[in-house]
């Protein structure tokens, strides 16, 4: 293709089939050329850009004649854990000779945004270093934010899709080609534009720039599988935080819970210092502010403080 030129495709009936042919020569030409294509897809939770990759990806497997459900598992990196595994698969495994794409599940609410920078980042430097040794791939990277890639590394990326799902209709992928412009060599830019090339008819060729482009999602069976395999995956990382978390909260209170207790224990051992600590007021017991400062309690805790202090002084008969 030319310098601003990205596809030439036969002429289609249907937004649908239009989408299919203008992914499958993105993607396809550039493999067959020994180039890596790699797409950003960003957009809202919500707006459909999970299945979008999905969509791309029974493009590029359907030509190979491959059943992404047969690959769902390896194609899509569900979590950065599976990424090393997965890779050594698609690269060195001879089943998957022919699969030529994959993509990278959003996954920056389950780590850490500086782990997940690195973890994007490295992902698109391999695929680049890849492709000159081994084999070249199609590399879908799903994420919310632009930013989260380095801006030396964003200029390796060729197409930026942004997807929008009106209310009661399928998602519109909005696809630019990504280009360096290099002008000024002492400050060069990243730019877009819209993907754009020819059609091919009976009565020649006619120009095509299109706002978006549709895509048809894939059949059910593919989209359930995706789904089941992102929760089981997904909820393996989820549910080793929230014990990390709840271990962590357990600690913190029954340190708190332990501090108190101390406290009540050394208080009750000296009752000639109580009154040095508290104040009464009506029949309770309040602690000054002198004691809450040295202590360093939280509200929470000198009210649990004063009512255990009460309740061990009527025990003992005090």
């Amino acid at each position: 293709m030319g310098k601003y030129v990205d596809f030439v495709i036969p002429e289609c009936n249907t937004p649908e089939e239009i989408g299919k042919e203008i992914i499958e020569h993105l993607t396809i030409n550039r493999l067959n050329a020994n180039k890596p294509s790699i797409f950003f897809l960003t957009g809202d939770s919500g707006e459909g850009k999970n299945y979008t990759g999905l969509a791309i990806e029974e493009i590029v497997c359907n030509y190979y004649d491959i059943d992404l459900l047969d690959v769902i598992d390896t194609s899509i990196i569900y979590t950065p854990l599976e990424y090393s595994k997965k890779m050594d698969t698609i690269l060195t495994d001879p089943a998957y000779k022919k699969l030529k794409i994959v993509m990278t599940d959003e996954a920056r609410d389950l780590i850490n945004s500086r782990l997940w920078y690195s973890y994007i980042n490295m992902t698109i430097a391999d695929i680049n270093a890849i492709h000159r040794g081994i084999k070249p791939l199609v590399l879908l990277v799903v994420s919310q934010f632009i930013k989260d890639i380095d801006p030396s590394v964003r200029r390796t990326i060729q197409f930026y899709g942004k997807c929008t799902r009106p209310i009661g209709k399928n998602t519109l992928l909005y696809l630019s080609r990504l280009w360096k412009d290099d002008r000024d060599l002492d400050n060069p830019k990243l730019r877009q534009r819209r993907v754009k090339g020819f059609m091919k008819g009976d009565s020649g060729y006619r120009k095509v720039i299109l706002d978006n482009i549709r895509v048809q999602l894939p059949r059910k069976e593919i989209t359930k599988a995706y789904d089941e395999l992102s929760f089981q995956k997904k909820s393996y990382i989820l549910k080793k935080k929230f014990d990390k978390l709840e271990k962590q909260l357990k600690r913190e209170l029954l340190a708190s819970y332990d501090k108190i207790d101390q406290l009540v224990d050394y208080y009750i051992k000296n009752k000639e210092l109580i009154s040095f600590i508290t104040y009464r007021s009506g029949d309770k017991y309040r602690v000054r502010t002198d004691f809450k400062n040295v202590h360093d309690l939280s509200p929470a805790d000198v009210k649990e403080f004063e009512n255990r202090l009460i309740e061990r002084i009527e025990e003992i008969g005090g």
